[in-house]
């Protein structure tokens, strides 16, 4: 196990835990070990602006997953879900879900994984950033892959929602 709150947080000087570079690397065998063996918090919070992608302060190891990985995506985001992530948290500034974290970065792989995880809470496909109501679709629908575009829609997603400032998807 951690020893202090640095360690078991893995802040170091980068504000992000090892798990979060676990996660993005795919390396599902840290993952486990951190979380199984070092106890390492699944929830853990970024504590800094100039996270190791680009997220936002706040932002958890199932964002890093879903936005970052590229091997093992859907084994990681499916473990942390088992060990207790959040697949809709979107408690940070900017209000973004791990699922959006995926459509903004344009991980296919990554959206797959939590729109088809079959442990815990379903993912949100509405939940909206508070400020303008944008959906992931609508993230999707500025700037990302058709093929992200078509996963969300036959996810589901609802190609009439308004956002606040009156755009829709189509």
């Amino acid at each position: 196990k951690f020893e202090t709150p640095t360690d078991h947080e893995g802040r170091g000087g980068s504000g992000d835990s090892p798990l979060v570079f676990a996660c993005i690397s795919g390396n599902l065998s840290v993952v486990r070990e951190l979380i199984e063996v070092g106890g390492a918090n699944v929830n853990v919070r970024s504590q800094t602006s100039k996270h190791v992608l680009g997220l936002p302060e706040g932002c958890t190891p199932i964002h890093a997953a879903a936005a970052g990985c590229r091997f093992n995506v859907k084994e990681i985001v499916r473990f942390l879900i088992r060990s207790g992530a959040d697949p809709n948290d979107s408690n940070n500034p900017n209000e973004i879900t791990p699922l959006m974290a995926a459509v903004w970065y344009n991980n296919v792989d990554g959206a797959r994984a939590l729109l088809e995880q079959q442990v815990g809470a379903k993912v949100s496909l509405e939940k909206g950033l508070q400020k303008n109501e944008a959906t992931a679709l609508s993230l999707a629908a500025f700037g990302s892959s058709p093929e992200m575009v078509s996963l969300l829609i036959n996810a589901g997603a609802d190609i009439h929602h308004v956002t606040a400032n009156g755009s829709t998807k189509v």
